[in-house]
Formats: structure tokens, sequence, C-alpha cells
């Protein structure tokens, strides 16, 4: 067995043998054909790194004694040398790195790695034809910015000529704050960006979502001059509001309006006391129609100011600031002024559904002041109705006057919310059924109360009538006889 063996395995050693040799001689062709293009490869990546380093350290250099770096750098938002540095060395190693992409690709081809470099040329063919759109958007966004720049600056300086904020602080009365002329200059100068915002995507070939965005910004344009229009009239309205309601504020201060509170017997409390001052009016009132002097002292007060006055309230001016009614007045015609000019620029900007609703808010605003107008003269009419029962010197003249000052009220308060249109159907009812109540209880009460002095009444009159019986009625006169004229009586005939 061992011997056939070693036979098979001498007859076959020289094929083998054979086999491996004309393998290695194929292996050892095709390294020596594909040395030269190794060697190539080697020599061009060698070059190509010390191309792309001396190109590194040239841009490195030349962005640094330029100070475009720096520039670039304060532009992204760096604040110190270090970012600047930083921001040199990255712009560097980005050209660095492309040309290592250029040198790789070539390094593929004498490699004749074409399944390799073929994307990667592909790549870099397509980046290389977006450098040319990105440079001319970089370019018309420095001319955008330049002429946003100038506008902004234009626009300040002639805002800032004409003491802008300066006349907003005079006519509003708050000084500092926002500046309204560095706000403007901004708006410019982003609108400025925004007209070349659609020329920039059209230049960087964005062509998915230069559509959207011009017809966006073509609109914008378009309400440009609405936006002016609207702005403009919204600044003459605050400026013709500001200056009625100081005019208004004035007159109705000189006018002593100020003083009106506390002429109707009000001030500024809480109800609670208010109602405890009206009730202790009522009872001064009551006291000074049994004194007399009192009585005296309220009619030279009531001379003196032009009306019934509460000897226990004496008018006094309220300050010029807080919450007096001159100032109340003036701000609600401030605020009507600037809801006009709002409706306006609502229907100019094209907001009419907003327009609508402020032109229900001016509604409503007329309505509210003309129901505080009822309700205030229902104040004014129900404590004057009560001085004049208090100082009247009548029985229960407290209950009397307060009930006519409830009543007053009462009907002053149902026409005030009539005006405001608040349930009018409600209100109505209510009111019917309160006269109505108090008519039924009127009656009720004179029924009951006057049974007594009716039947007395009755009585006596009926014991009147005993006393004086009437008359009987006289007589009718006889009937003159048919042969009187005939007939004469004797001795008057006409031959006597």
């Amino acid at each position: 067995m061992a011997d056939f063996l070693t036979a098979l395995v001498g007859a076959h050693l020289p094929l083998a043998q054979t086999v491996v040799v004309n393998d290695l001689g194929g292996l050892w062709t095709e390294f020596l054909t594909f040395l030269p293009r190794l060697i190539v490869a080697i020599v061009i990546l060698i070059i190509g790194l010390i191309i792309a380093s001396v190109i590194r350290n040239v841009v490195r250099a030349g962005l640094h004694r330029s100070g475009l770096g720096a520039r670039i750098a304060r532009a992204t938002g760096a604040k110190d040398e270090a970012q600047a540095v930083a921001m040199e060395n990255t712009l560097a190693s980005l050209v660095y790195y492309l040309i290592l992409l250029f040198v790789i690709i070539m390094v593929l081809d004498s490699l004749s790695l074409t399944s390799v470099s073929v994307p990667l040329n592909g790549l870099l063919s397509e980046f290389l034809a977006f450098i040319p759109r990105l440079i001319g958007a970089i370019i018309l966004a420095f001319v955008a910015y330049i002429v946003a720049t100038i506008v902004r600056l234009v626009v300040v300086n002639a805002l800032g000529a004409a003491n802008l904020d300066a006349r907003m602080s005079n006519v509003s009365g708050q000084a500092g704050g926002m500046s309204l002329t560095k706000t403007i200059g901004e708006i410019v100068f982003y609108l400025i960006f925004l007209i070349f915002l659609p020329g920039i995507l059209a230049a960087l070939g964005l062509d998915s979502i230069l559509a959207p965005i011009g017809g966006l910004v073509n609109s914008i344009l378009g309400a440009i001059p609405n936006i002016i229009a609207a702005a403009v009239l919204l600044i003459i309205a605050y400026f013709i509001g500001t200056i009625l309601q100081r005019i208004v504020s004035s007159i109705l201060r000189s006018m002593g309006v100020d003083s009106l509170p506390q002429r109707l017997g009000l001030s500024r409390t809480s109800a609670g006391q208010a109602a405890g001052q009206a009730a202790q009016q009522a009872r001064v009132g009551a006291a000074q129609g049994v004194n007399e002097v009192k009585a005296e002292a309220s009619q030279s007060v009531s001379q003196a100011t032009g009306g019934q006055v509460n000897p226990q309230v004496r008018p006094t001016s309220a300050p010029a600031g807080g919450t007096s009614l001159s100032n109340i007045a003036g701000y609600l015609v401030l605020v009507a002024i600037l809801l006009f000019a709002a409706g306006e620029a609502a229907r100019l900007l094209g907001f009419i559904a907003l327009s609508g609703i402020i032109g229900s808010l001016v509604i409503l605003l007329g309505n509210v002041i003309v129901a505080l107008i009822i309700f205030g003269v229902g104040i004014f009419l129900a404590n004057m109705v009560a001085d004049i029962i208090n100082g009247g010197g009548v029985q229960q003249s407290g209950l009397l006057a307060n009930f006519a000052r409830i009543a007053i009220l009462v009907l002053t308060g149902t026409m005030a919310l009539r005006q405001l249109g608040l349930a009018s159907d409600i209100v109505n009812l209510a009111f019917t059924l309160g006269i109505g109540a108090l008519a039924v209880a009127f009656a009720v009460a004179f029924g009951l109360g006057g049974r007594l002095p009716a039947e007395h009444f009755l009585e006596e009159y009926r014991q009147s009538v005993k006393r004086n019986p009437p008359n009987p009625p006289p007589p009718p006169p006889p009937s003159a006889s048919p042969n009187l004229s005939q007939n004469p009586p004797p001795g008057t005939g006409p031959g006597l």
C-alpha cells in the first residue's frame, strides 16, 4: 500500500509543480504590469499631498494677513481672536480636503479602479458645477447686504434728523423705550433682503422652493403700499387721538367734571362704603327737614354749586392724574379714534372680518358710554329728588327719599341695560313686572290702610244727609183753565 501511494505521488508531482509555476508566473507578470501604475499613483498621491498642504498654508496665511478670516468669523458670531483663528483653519482645511478629493480621483484613475472613481468623479463634477452658482449667490447676497446697509443708514439718519423719537416721546408722554427710528431702519434692512431673496434662490438653482417663496415675496411686496398706508393711518390717528385726549381732559377738568362723583354722592371707595355713605346722607337729609339752619346751609350750598348738593359732601377737585373722570374721558376718546383707525387699516389690508369685529367694538363702546351717561344722570336725579324730599320737612321723609331714589335708579338702570342690549326682552319683562307689582302693592296698601278712614268718611256723610235732608222738589205750576180766555172773571172785562 505504501509503495502504491509513493508511486501515485511521484507520478502527479511534476504536474502539480508545473501548475504552481504557471500560476506564479502569471501573478508575477500581472504585478510587473501593475507596478508602473502603482508607482504613478503613489507619486500622484505624494505630490497631491504636498500641493494640498502648501495651498492650505497659503490660504491660512492669506486669510490671516488680509483679515478676511476675522471678518467672516465676526459675521458668523465669533467674538475673540481664538475663534477667528479657528475659522481661518476651518476654511484652509476645506480647501485642503477639496484638493485631496481631486488627488484621490486621479489616483483611482491611474490604478484603473473605475468602479470607485466614476461615482466620485460624478460627485465632484456636480460640486464643481455648483460652485459658480454658489459664488453668484454669495455675490448677490453681498450686494443685497451693501444695499440694505446703505438704505438703512439713510433712513435712520433721515428719521434722526427729523427727531422722530423725541416727537413721539412728547406726544405719548413716555420717555425712553424702544427707538422707533431703529425699528423702522431694521424693517427696511430686512425688506431689502426679502427683495433679493428670489434672485439668490434662482442663482443657487433651487427651483423647487423658488416658486412658493417667489409668490410669497410678490404678495408681500404687493401688500407693502397698503401696509404703509395702514401704518401712516395708525400713526396719524395716534397723533390726533393724543392731542384730542389732552384737549378733552383739559376742558373737562376746567369744567369741574372731576368733582362730579362727589356731587353725585359717590366716592372712589368700595361698594359697601358707598352704600353706607348713601344711607348716612339720607339720615342727614331727614335731619335737615327738622333743622332750619341746616336747611338754609343746604340751600346756600345748592345755590353756589348750581344744584342740590348734600352739605355733608363738599365737592373737591380730583387730582389731575390717575383715574379722574377727565382722564378717563380722554382715554376713551383716544381709544375710540384708534379703534376707528384700526378698523380702516384692517380693511386696507384685506382683513374684512377683523374690520367688522373692530366696528362692533366701536358700537359697543358707544353703547357703554351712553349707558354710563344715562345711569349717571339717573344717579344725579335720584340724589337731587332725595335731597328735595329730605329738605321738605314732611313726615317719613327719609323713607320717601329712599323710595324715590331706588325707583329712579331702577328706571335709569333698566334704560342703561336696554342701551347695552343685554337681554332686552328679559329687562323689559322684569321692569313691567316690577311696575305692576308696585301698582298692585300700592292699591292693596291703599285699600287696606284706608278702609277705616273710608268707613268713617262714609258714616259722616250718611249722618250729615240725615241731619240735613234734601229739600223736596218744588210743586209743578197749576195748569190754566181752557175757558179762561173766553169768559173773563167779573170786573175784568174790556168794557169796565
